[in-house]
């Protein structure tokens, strides 16, 4: 069996005449993040009519990332090029317990330690249900 090709046209990327010249800033930019900048250049030859693949090509990334990046400065516009927000893994300590292992841990040692490990610190910590590895 052979496997075939779907050619689909690329989104068109239309933005103002700002939204141009901050793009264009930001890819000359040599303090911006990098992926700020690969994002504004992939969006300005985007918006120049490159093919995706031309883009992927020059600036050594996957066709994938070039059409993400392009189909959401055509749909959102120039904020839309930000990170979007990631789901984080849910805190499995209160603030407080993690305030009480930093106190601890700023502290003088007990004994005749002259720092503290991870495992003393959990011990100090009893009660809380906090192992060492959580400590460390």
């Amino acid at each position: 069996m052979r496997g075939f090709v779907v050619k689909t046209a690329a989104v068109t990327v239309v933005l103002d005449e700002q939204t141009r010249w901050r793009l264009s800033r930001t890819a000359r930019s040599a303090r911006a993040q990098a992926r700020a900048v690969l994002r504004a250049k992939s969006v300005l030859a985007a918006m120049a009519g490159t093919p995706n693949a031309q883009i992927a090509a020059d600036l050594h990334v996957s066709v994938d990332t070039v059409r993400k990046w392009r189909s959401r400065c055509a749909v959102g516009g120039l904020a839309a090029l930000t990170d979007a927000k990631r789901s984080d893994r849910p805190r499995r300590h209160v603030r407080e317990v993690r305030f009480q292992a930093v106190a601890i841990a700023t502290s003088a040692p007990p004994g005749p330690e002259s720092t503290w490990s991870h495992r003393r610190i959990a011990e100090q910590m009893s009660g809380t249900g906090i192992s060492p590895s959580q400590v460390g």
